[in-house]
């Protein structure tokens, strides 16, 4: 095996013994085994201090470093500093890979060309478990700015939900010295989105970039995690990150970063959103999506399919009309979906006795809608009653509608 083909993993490690047996063995177990794995004890007071160094003891290809606790990005600065591999990837020490994913990353990295690659993912919630991949696989030449700017847009500042590049450090490998650009000029005490702004500095000095749609990762969400935080603290480090944002970007290139006014706007506008709803803790949402066809629902009676963040912009849409009339609103997963403003139902008894003449499905996914839609007519909903569309975004939809009323 060839140097230029090693891999530096880095693990950054604060009290995760319960997890961490796992996390190591699935790197260990990599069929791409020219590794060098950096353990990155961030001072923990549990046992994973102690098992990183008894991992290191059965492997040599294992190095640990054991340092005060500094937060996450100073672990990672600390195990990139010590990388001697040509390329860098992550791993969060709660989380595990499948055998083959450095080996089908490296092979896909080395044939395209790029600086980084991006993969999907695996997410693992609640016992499940679902692939997050929305978009398409391609190889990107960003050989000037304007390629660069318009990825970044693409992909990050005004992606559609569920169709961006996810900042995830850990879903990607980069080649070293791209890493070591767009990481250490982190500040060392953002311990809240601090892989938003490393992908767009990642994007602004990258050549080309790879996007693979095959996930091997998983990523499993914890509710203790710094992730998700709620109430007045979330919102303050969203504050702080989207100041960071602007300011990485503008460091990098002042020009890019008044160009990107927009979409910038659009995309921190979206973000604040998310915030304020995260706040309301259950209360009436603020409408991040709209239904385009509202006119074809006025003076009926209406049923909603979803009550997630498009479900309840829609409930909150359709309550404006005082001749659209909210008949029902299900969920499948309704026991968690507690409103003080509205009722939702079980998915599983839609046909039980409720009336409407139309039931919006309330979901981003086409797929997903189209699976929910072949439910509902093996119910015994009629099929003209159903209905999905692309939801509108919300925030777009007032933009141009100001536009237009200046002019």
């Amino acid at each position: 095996m060839e140097d230029r083909d090693k891999i530096s993993v880095i693990v950054p490690v604060y009290n995760a013994e319960s997890y961490l047996p796992q996390c190591i063995e699935g790197i260990l177990g990599q069929t791409h085994e020219n590794l060098e794995i950096l353990l990155v004890d961030d001072g923990s007071t549990d046992f994973s201090g102690r098992i990183c160094d008894e991992y290191a003891g059965k492997d040599k290809r294992i190095r640990v470093v054991h340092k005060a606790n500094g937060g996450l990005v100073t672990a990672r600065k600390a195990g990139i500093s010590r990388a001697t591999g040509s390329y860098i990837g992550f791993v969060d020490a709660d989380d595990y890979i499948e055998g083959d994913m450095y080996r089908y990353m490296l092979e896909n990295i080395v044939a395209s060309g790029a600086d980084f690659i991006h993969t999907g993912y695996v997410e693992e919630k609640g016992g499940r478990s679902r692939e997050i991949h929305g978009f398409d696989d391609g190889t990107y030449d960003l050989e000037g700015m304007d390629e660069r700017r318009g990825f970044l847009s693409r992909y990050v500042l005004c992606a559609r939900r569920g169709r961006e590049v996810m900042p995830s450090i850990w879903s990607k490998l980069f080649k070293r010295e791209l890493i070591e650009k767009s990481y250490f000029p982190l500040p060392d005490g953002q311990q809240y989105g601090e892989d938003v702004l490393c992908l767009c500095l990642c994007i602004l000095q990258s050549r080309r970039i790879a996007l693979r749609k095959k996930a091997f990762y998983h990523y499993a969400v914890r509710q203790d995690s710094l992730s998700h935080l709620s109430g007045a603290d979330y919102f303050i480090n969203e504050a702080e990150l989207n100041h960071h944002i602007i300011n990485a970007i503008r460091n990098y290139d002042a020009e890019c970063c008044m160009k990107l006014k927009g979409e910038m706007c659009y995309f921190l506008g979206n973000r604040y959103l998310d915030s304020i709803n995260r706040i309301s803790n259950g209360g009436a949402c603020m409408p991040q999506y709209r239904f385009g066809g509202i006119e074809s629902l006025r003076g009926k009676k209406v049923a909603i399919y979803g009550a997630g963040i498009v479900g309840q912009s829609y409930y909150s849409q359709f309550c404006k009309y005082k001749d659209i009339k909210i008949a029902a609103w299900f969920d499948s997963d309704w026991e968690s979906c507690r409103f003080d403003y509205a009722e939702v139902s079980d998915g599983k008894s839609v046909a039980d006795g409720y009336e409407f003449d139309r039931i919006i499905i309330a979901l981003l996914d086409e797929a997903a809608a189209a699976e929910i839609g072949e439910m509902l007519k093996g119910s015994g909903i009629l099929e003209e009653k159903i209905v999905w569309m692309e939801p509108e975004d919300a925030l777009d939809w007032n933009s141009r509608r100001a536009g237009e009323s200046e002019r």
